[in-house]
């Protein structure tokens, strides 16, 4: 699984992905959540989605852009999320 499928969910739930990994809940349990409240991915084994999810969050604390894919009205269009870390003070 590819973080290009997590994307497909669609703008609101990958924000809510993202921003549980950011707030440090545990892939396991967003797998959870895709699978048993979203009912999303259960073609996917619930370690593979959490392995997939850690990759995410890796990347999200690297600081990378993750690109969000949708469809509207037959176009493509891209969104970014960016991480941004405050100075501590």
């Amino acid at each position: 699984m590819k973080i290009e499928r997590l994307q497909r969910l669609g703008n609101e739930k990958f924000q809510k992905i993202v921003n549980e990994l950011i707030r440090g809940i545990p892939a396991i349990i967003v797998a959870r959540l895709i699978q048993q409240e979203w009912g999303d991915y259960n073609d996917v084994r619930e370690d593979t989605l959490a392995n997939q999810l850690k990759r995410l969050h890796t990347a999200i604390q690297m600081g990378l852009s993750v690109g969000i894919w949708l469809r509207r009205r037959g176009e493509e269009r891209v969104f970014r999320i960016k991480l941004f870390r405050c100075a501590p003070g």
